[in-house]
């Protein structure tokens, strides 16, 4: 089940597509990245990005799952990445800084084995995005 939130940023997210590159407010930056910690969550939850034991998780990457990914791609994302959401109640995402989150994600920390949009994020193109590289 996707929620009101998670469909509110999905909205966002096509629409911050052509101006997430400037760094207009934090705030949208903030809220996407909040909204982006909820959309994750494990196996068993209805999260749009989840995560598990399961290698097939790895190159499975919906819509929902990509565009709630790239919401805080941009040049706030580069200047904030230690921002911390911490708004679930997932013990394993309320520490994680968003940078930390993608790192999770593709696989780059130790803390789940597998993950929606792994090999995803693992393409240099979206590398870049999300490592802030030029």
């Amino acid at each position: 089940m996707i929620t009101k939130e998670i469909i509110t940023v999905l909205i966002l997210a096509i629409l911050s597509l052509e101006i997430s590159a400037s760094c207009w407010s934090s705030a949208f930056y903030h809220k996407s990245a909040d909204l982006m910690e909820k959309g994750i969550g494990n196996i068993s939850s209805d999260a749009v990005c989840i995560y598990g034991n399961s290698p097939k998780l790895d190159d499975e990457c919906n819509a929902p799952c990509q565009l709630l990914l790239q919401t805080t791609w941009g040049d706030c994302y580069c200047r904030y990445p230690e921002y911390k959401p911490g708004l679930v109640s997932d013990p394993l995402l309320t520490p994680l800084s968003v940078q930390e989150l993608y790192e999770m994600l593709s696989g780059k920390s130790s803390l789940v084995l597998h993950a929606n949009c792994r090999s995803w994020l693992n393409q240099p193109s979206h590398q870049k995005m999300w490592q802030c590289e030029s």
